[in-house]
């Protein structure tokens, strides 16, 4: 069974990892690392995010970079690093774009089973008395009545009456904190991220 792999690299299609030494991606096609290794450690292979899950930090979200997806002939290939990311000997890239067109491209290719899955830094728009939720670093919309979760970092808004949900880890847990749009402040269709306190904050917008 293929599997597909999300990856971020700079604006140039290099590694964005300083121990990769500047490693090269095609644009499209076949990509294999030169210095494989099967140890289940970094290093020795290409690095990304399986199905588009594993630690959202370890990628860049400041807008200039491109964002792939890996085509991987078989999961047996791929070795797992501690639930962050997975190590493959090489695969065929399928999609190099922005973030919105590689997370909208892998949501496309996910079998049935795995359709309520999130994607690390999708972006998300659902509409009214909606449910939708995002990986960590994603941006999720609602229209009204809707019920919106994002993981950590990730930007979250909605309609009227809608609920606001954002995960985060507190360095001993998961938790998630909630707003309802219509109380305490919170506003329609304004666009929120968590504070360094895990409260709802505001994103305001550029002049």
């Amino acid at each position: 069974m293929d599997v597909y792999i999300l990856k971020c690299v700079s604006s140039e299609h290099k590694s964005l990892h300083e121990s990769a030494n500047g490693f090269q991606y095609p644009e499209l096609g076949y990509v294999e690392a030169p210095d494989f290794s099967s140890k289940a450690e970094c290093g020795g292979g290409l690095h990304g995010f399986l199905w588009g899950k594993g630690n959202g930090s370890l990628a860049s979200y400041s807008g200039s970079e491109i964002w792939k997806v890996i085509k991987v002939p078989d999961d047996e290939n791929l070795i797992h690093i501690d639930r962050e990311k997975v190590k493959f000997k090489g695969g065929t890239i399928v999609c190099s774009g922005t973030r919105k067109e590689a997370t909208d491209f892998l949501r496309s290719l996910l079998p049935p089973e795995m359709v309520d899955k999130t994607i690390i830094g999708e972006f998300l728009q659902v509409g009214d008395t909606e449910k939708a939720s995002g990986g960590d670093y994603s941006t999720v919309s609602g229209g009204d009545r809707s019920t919106v979760s994002g993981g950590h970092n990730s930007t979250v808004s909605g309609g009227h009456n809608s609920e606001l949900r954002i995960r985060y880890y507190d360095g001993d847990r998961y938790r998630t904190t909630l707003a309802y749009v219509g109380e305490n402040g919170i506003e329609p269709n304004q666009k929120y991220k968590l504070n360094k306190q895990f409260q709802f904050e505001k994103i305001l917008k550029l002049k």
